[in-house]
């Protein structure tokens, strides 16, 4: 997976209303886990991040398949 600049690509939210992604802030120079619903990442409470400073984004791993 690589990192993708928010200025070329967005999260397709067609099969997926509120995705999941990991995000990466300018800011703070931190990762964070977020989800992408109507065109916005939103953040866990508490979270220093603001989408404001996100400049990157990945689609999350999937999980083991040994634990489905």
């Amino acid at each position: 997976m690589e990192w993708i600049d928010i200025n070329k690509s967005t999260p397709d939210q067609r099969e997926n209303p509120m995705q999941n992604v990991l995000c990466f802030g300018y800011t703070w120079k931190n990762i964070y886990i977020a989800q992408y619903v109507n065109g916005r990442f939103k953040f866990n409470e508490g979270t220093q991040a603001s989408a404001e400073n996100i400049t990157h984004w990945m689609e999350l791993p999937k999980p083991p398949g040994d634990l489905f």
